[in-house]
């Protein structure tokens, strides 16, 4: 599973920044206000998708070893399109660092290994059937 659904304590809080999205947002402007704030982006965001996934998939200027985007809800939920990109763009984001942090035994799953992915994307668990139905996942 590309997300966590579940309440996620922080082990080393340390080793972690952690970007919080707050509840109800329902403009584009908004979740990009706070997830640039949290996530302390580089000047050269410019509140568009393309930059959101650059800075998903960059994150060089980020000290701490882990980044975790933590939702209280499914941002933009009512807007169909809007919200699949945003969720399209977590998930391929989150897929590639765990390409790049994947252990060199292509067999051997990453927790056997130690391996800890750079990004991490929390959501509540009552969010899964919401996102299940915005990315169209089919049930396994």
């Amino acid at each position: 599973m590309p997300f966590d659904f579940q309440p996620w304590p922080l082990r080393n809080p340390d080793d972690h920044l952690v970007v919080k999205v707050p509840a109800g947002l329902r403009k584009r402007a908004d979740l990009y206000a706070a997830l640039a704030q949290g996530g302390r982006f580089p000047e050269w965001f410019s509140n568009d998708w393309g930059t959101l996934s650059g800075c998903l998939l960059d994150l060089g200027w980020v000290p701490q070893p882990c980044v975790a985007i933590v939702h209280e809800d499914v941002p933009l939920y009512h807007q169909l399109e809007v919200c699949r990109t945003y969720l399209q763009i977590l998930l391929e984001s989150v897929q590639d660092w765990r390409r790049r942090d994947a252990p060199p035994q292509p067999r051997m799953a990453p927790a056997q290994a130690g391996g800890r992915a750079r990004l991490r994307v929390v959501f509540p668990r009552a969010a899964f059937g919401k996102i299940h139905r915005r990315l169209h996942w089919q049930v396994l």
